[in-house]
């Protein structure tokens, strides 16, 4: 495509060809004039010769000839002039052209000769060795990080080894019960929220009696003491490494205690049936075995309070569990 100023250029010289021909036109016309005028003068001075004399001539006709010749020799040369000017500037556009085109041939003829995606050569495959049929068992692995949701739901299942603090009997003066290991197990159910979880436990505390001491005299004896427990658990989990994590948890609630002792020596029988308050801290360390499962060793407090005549007693409990999320 021509640049601007090559249209510019065609069309200047356009115009100076239009005024030139206009103007070649009218010194024709003026040169026909002027040879008309002249035949009329000459025929005058003819007619006239006869009865004046000649005049003096007033200038030389060849003169203006001459102006005329020259005038229309340069406008000739203005007009080949500008034709090679023309033909100049079509050689310069055709040259463009001609390069523009060559260099889209090569281009092409370039893309040609670039391989195809589809005709790349691949590099030969070696075939798949065979997998044995141990290979082809499913691998258990244990994964390094709990990945755990924003909400999810999880259950503890903790079973404990416990021992408490001796027992006062007040009802007949003050009577000291020794009391021996125990067991329990509890239940814990809930939501985890990030790193903090709030849930309900459910659970029981088996504790052994023997013996009863009066003013400082020992009677045999038996008993036990079982509380049925019910608490609002919250607590707060604090990963150490990809693997291990701790916890720490405290709840409150109730506990449906049942006292029941036997003198042997006296057959005396000392029973009781309360609801007490229930209180627990309960510490712990745990390792993850999957993204959804643990096992954990901890310790738990739990403070059961005094049942009419049977004293208050702090149960304490070594807990190994287990933790399910889902």
């Amino acid at each position: 495509m021509s640049s601007p100023f090559i249209n510019v250029m065609k069309v200047i010289l356009c115009l100076t060809i239009f005024f030139s021909t206009s103007a070649a036109q009218s010194i024709d016309g003026s040169r026909d004039n002027f040879r008309e005028t002249e035949s009329i003068e000459n025929a005058s001075e003819k007619q006239n010769s006869t009865d004046t004399p000649p005049a003096q001539e007033q200038g030389n006709p060849k003169d203006g000839q001459e102006e005329l010749d020259e005038v229309l020799f340069n406008l000739e040369s203005q007009r080949k002039r500008v034709s090679e000017i023309l033909n100049r500037l079509e050689k310069l556009k055709s040259k463009k052209k001609t390069s523009k085109e060559g260099l889209d041939k090569k281009q092409k003829s370039i893309n040609e000769s670039l391989p195809k995606p589809d005709t790349v050569q691949q590099p030969p495959q070696k075939p798949a060795p065979l997998k044995s049929q141990s290979a082809t068992k499913p691998r258990i692995t244990v994964l390094t990080q709990k990945e755990t949701p924003e909400f999810s739901n999880y259950l503890i299942i903790s079973p404990n080894f416990n021992f408490s603090s001796d027992l006062e009997y007040s009802g007949l003066g003050t009577l000291d019960i020794d009391s021996k290991n125990g067991m329990g197990l509890s239940f814990e159910m809930g939501k985890s929220i990030g790193s903090f979880d709030l849930g309900l436990l459910l659970g029981f505390d088996h504790i052994r009696l023997e013996n009863l001491t009066f003013e400082d005299v020992h009677f045999g004896g038996k008993g036990k003491i079982t509380a049925y427990k019910l608490a609002l658990q919250t607590a707060f989990n604090i990963d150490i490494s990809n693997h291990f994590y701790f916890r720490l948890g405290m709840g409150v609630g109730l506990s449906n205690r049942h006292d029941h002792f036997e003198v042997g020596d006296l057959s005396i029988e000392l029973n009781e049936d309360n609801l007490s308050l229930l209180a627990n801290l309960y510490p712990s360390m745990g390792v993850r075995l999957t993204d959804s499962s643990s096992l954990f060793l901890g310790y738990r407090f739990s403070y059961i309070g005094e049942s009419d005549d049977f004293s208050d007693i702090a149960v304490h409990g070594i807990e190994v569990g287990g933790r399910f999320d889902f």
